[in-house]
């Protein structure tokens, strides 16, 4: 058990779950990054009886720092590997959420035509969960040093369509919200550390944790950090 920057990331995950428990949410999403630098089978196990004992229904994405494989065999969800990514869609009450895998620091190319082909069928907002962000988002040591290795290409896919897409990811350890265009990226903070935004260089900015909230109704999209 590590506690990187004395930091218990583990501890930070079961406060996080518990003020989560008393906003009774109807699903939880994580996007990725469960291990600190590489996908533990162990640390994959100790989630999974933490989140099942919420009893919440509950997505668990892959990032750069997970085995993808491994999380869909400790998580129930090798029906939806495809090769070796797990990359789908799923239908929750009247929305459509997308759930795509860059947790090779890009976007393959059979995930961009499987998404493209789906961009082409729907007609509303389109709701996408994944890791990394999909464009410049304004973080210059995670911009610079650690992006989404085509973002630009993926960009493109996501601004060339008239669908509102609202973009939920992690990835940069910040709380922030760009938009461009028909896309709103809304970066959520880690349950880690978050990163200074204003210098090149790696710098901690603080240790607080948050999750965000989203709630959908009559058309609506509300959705804030809260912090723990």
């Amino acid at each position: 058990e590590e506690t990187p920057y004395d930091i218990d990331v583990r501890q930070n995950f079961l406060n996080t779950l518990q003020s989560v428990q008393k906003r009774q949410p109807d699903y939880l999403i994580i996007t990725g990054d469960l291990c600190l630098d590489v996908g533990v089978r162990e640390t994959y196990e100790w989630i999974k009886a933490r989140l099942d004992l919420v009893g919440i229904p509950y997505e668990v994405q892959s990032g750069n720092h997970d085995n993808t494989r491994m999380i869909a065999e400790v998580f129930g969800m090798e029906n939806l590997l495809v090769g070796e990514e797990l990359f789908y869609k799923k239908h929750f009450q009247e929305y459509t959420f997308y759930f795509l895998d860059t947790s090779d620091y890009q976007l393959s190319q059979q995930q961009m035509a499987w998404f493209s082909d789906e961009l082409r069928t729907q007609s509303g907002t389109i709701y996408l969960f994944i890791h990394h962000p999909p464009i410049y988002s304004g973080v210059p040591f995670m911009d610079h040093g650690h992006p989404l290795k085509n973002r630009e290409e993926v960009a493109n896919i996501l601004l060339n369509v008239a669908n509102p897409i609202n973009v939920f990811c992690g990835h940069y350890h910040v709380d922030k919200v760009v938009r461009k265009a028909n896309l709103a990226t809304y970066i959520t903070p880690s349950l880690y550390f978050q990163i200074n935004d204003g210098v090149e260089e790696f710098a901690l900015d603080h240790k607080r944790i948050g999750y965000r909230e989203i709630i959908l109704e009559d058309g609506m999209l509300r959705t804030s950090v809260r912090y723990v």
